[in-house]
């Protein structure tokens, strides 16, 4: 940490206009006030992180706005950002994404309003805070849309497409194995509750091995489809 004395602390204080306590805050940080470098680095910081009203007053004054007016620009920003507050509504995820994209809508239609009044430092400040709101709302649809999946209330519409293909191909398969090798068997028995038990439960042990086999190549059932597979025709 460098060392300053209280009369270069003053010095620099009255040179960049600002407080001694401010100066001596900076030489704590580490800035070296024997340096011109270190102290404009020390300055562009501090510009760097002006809050968004010292900015919009700096171009008020740069655009040599009185006190007047400013006051009356921002008694208008502030009559065009406020507006009528809603009443409450429903609650939760889904609720909250609807009142996100109901601002985000708002906040539109507000900059295209101070756009067609020409106000420079309306039009940055609304255009700001509607790329906020769409940020805002495409993390929450983001959001919303993983936790949907992640409760297994959605899937992609191609994964679902897919696994229908693979389920029917492979009870297809398994069907054609069944006739294969069972039909002449099926054909001498006469009774049809004998006939019936006998076909589901040789089909029962066919599909069965049918689903383990499609595990196997590259259009598989996967494993969680293929239990309900096996749930649906109580393959053991």
């Amino acid at each position: 940490m460098s060392t300053a004395s209280t009369e270069k602390v003053r010095e620099v204080a009255a040179q960049l206009e600002k407080s001694e306590r401010t100066i001596w805050r900076w030489v704590a940080q580490g800035c070296d006030l024997a340096s011109e470098r270190s102290i404009r680095t020390f300055v562009e910081a501090k510009h760097l992180r002006r809050s968004n009203v010292q900015k919009s007053y700096e171009k008020l004054l740069a655009l040599g706005v009185s006190d007047g007016s400013r006051a009356s620009h921002q008694a208008q920003f502030e009559n065009l950002v406020s507006g009528e507050v809603p009443p409450l509504g429903r609650r939760g995820a889904a609720a909250a994404l609807r009142r996100l994209e109901e601002t985000e809508e708002r906040a539109h239609a507000r900059l295209l309003t101070a756009m067609e009044r020409g106000n420079p430092v309306q039009i940055e400040a609304l255009q700001d805070f509607w790329l906020k709101c769409s940020e805002a709302l495409r993390k929450l649809d983001l959001a919303i849309e993983m936790a949907r999946r992640d409760a297994e209330e959605q899937v992609p519409k191609k994964l679902a497409q897919d696994i229908s293909l693979f389920i029917a191909e492979w009870i297809r398969i398994a069907f054609a194995q069944f006739l294969s090798s069972e039909a002449r068997s099926l054909m001498g028995i006469k009774d049809l509750g004998e006939f019936k038990a006998y076909a589901i439960e040789r089909f029962r042990g066919i599909l069965d091995l049918t689903v383990k086999s499609s595990l196997q190549t590259r259009s598989p059932i996967p494993e969680w489809a293929a239990e309900k597979v096996k749930e649906a025709w109580n393959v053991q």
